[in-house]
């Protein structure tokens, strides 16, 4: 029967006090495994071959918003710094601004990878996997995670208005 623990601090302490060859063994076995897995690896060439053949991958559409916010602000960078136009009216009607309008875009698909990925615990506390968070913490990772979506909610609205537009 294995055994249970109630707090990290308690599963921290199994393993540091794991005899010295549990250890070795164990940073040994695992990257072995991980290289000799062979299910794994064909996965990865049926979703390269997939995203080649139809452009999305099944494992894409585990979680849409993810992968789509993940690749969204590197596409737009890229669609940015080679743009070779812009629309020429309104808002955008020189290219400064339209690169304005682009940054805005990118800004909310970076706040909703955030949202989206649940980042909040990573960027502030560095050392949150070996101590409990206190309630202050918990609680400003909700209200940031409120930002993200309203910056997220606000700059969609501007990529919805431009969307015809991304083109060059």
């Amino acid at each position: 029967m294995e055994k249970e623990f109630s707090t990290l601090e308690e599963l921290g302490s199994e393993v540091k006090n794991r005899p010295c060859y549990i250890k070795i063994w164990c940073s040994i076995k695992y990257p072995i495994l991980r290289f000799f897995d062979f299910r794994d690896k064909i996965n990865r060439i049926k979703w390269f071959y997939w995203r080649g053949k139809r452009g999305f991958a099944d494992c894409d559409t585990w979680d849409i918003a993810s992968y789509l916010t993940s690749i969204m602000p590197s596409m737009l960078k890229e669609f940015k710094k080679n743009c070779h136009g812009y629309p020429g009216w309104g808002d955008a009607s020189t290219p400064e601004k339209w690169d304005i309008i682009i940054d805005k875009i990118i800004g909310g698909f970076e706040a909703g990878q955030r949202v989206a990925n649940d980042e909040y615990f990573e960027i502030t506390n560095s050392d949150i996997l070996t101590r409990e968070p206190t309630r202050e913490e918990v609680l400003s990772w909700g209200e940031a995670s409120k930002v993200d979506e309203k910056i997220f909610n606000d700059n969609m609205k501007i990529f919805i208005r431009w969307f015809f537009h991304l083109w060059d």
